[in-house]
C-alpha cells in the first residue's frame, strides 16, 4: 500500500513586548495606522491594512494586507480574519487610505466593511472601527 505524506501545518506567534499603549480612541488607531505608513506612498497608491489587538486592546502587530493601484486595492476577507486568528487576536482594526485625498467611504469600501463585519461576528472576534486616512487627516467608520 502506498503511503501518503501529507505536509506539516506550523501556527506560531513572536509576539514583540514593546508594545504596551492601549489604543482607546479613534484619534489613537489613527496615529498608529499613520506611524506605520510610508508617508511617500500615502497619496500614490491605496493600501489596507490591519491593526491586531489583545483583549486590552493593545496591539500584538500591523499587517499590510493589500496593495493596488490609484483607485483601489483587493481585500481578501478570509486572509485578512486567517491573520487575525493565527496571531492569537481578539479584536481588529482595518485602514486604507485614499490618495485622491477624500475621506468619504465609497459604495465598494462600505461593501468590503460590512463582508469584514459579518466575519468578525461568525468568529467572535470584535472589529473596532475601519478608518481611512489621507496625508492630513482620517475618518472613522464607527
Amino acid at each position: 500500500m502506498k503511503k501518503h505524506i501529507i505536509a506539516e501545518i506550523k501556527v506560531t506567534y513572536k509576539p514583540n513586548k514593546l508594545n504596551t499603549f492601549g489604543i482607546t480612541s479613534d484619534q489613537l488607531m489613527a496615529k498608529a495606522f499613520r506611524d506605520n505608513w510610508d508617508v511617500g506612498t500615502i497619496e500614490f497608491v491605496e493600501e489596507f491594512k490591519v491593526i491586531i489587538l489583545n483583549n486590552s486592546n493593545q496591539p500584538l502587530g500591523i499587517l499590510t494586507l493589500s496593495k493596488g493601484g490609484y483607485t483601489g486595492t483587493l481585500v481578501d476577507v478570509r486572509v485578512l480574519m486567517a491573520t487575525v486568528l493565527k496571531s492569537g487576536g481578539t479584536a481588529f482594526a482595518t485602514c486604507h487610505n485614499h490618495p485622491s485625498g477624500r475621506k468619504e467611504f465609497s459604495s465598494q469600501d462600505k461593501t468590503i466593511i460590512s463582508k469584514i463585519d459579518k466575519a468578525a461576528k461568525l468568529l467572535d472576534l470584535n472589529c473596532l472601527d475601519h478608518l481611512i486616512i489621507t496625508k492630513d487627516n482620517f475618518n472613522s467608520y464607527r
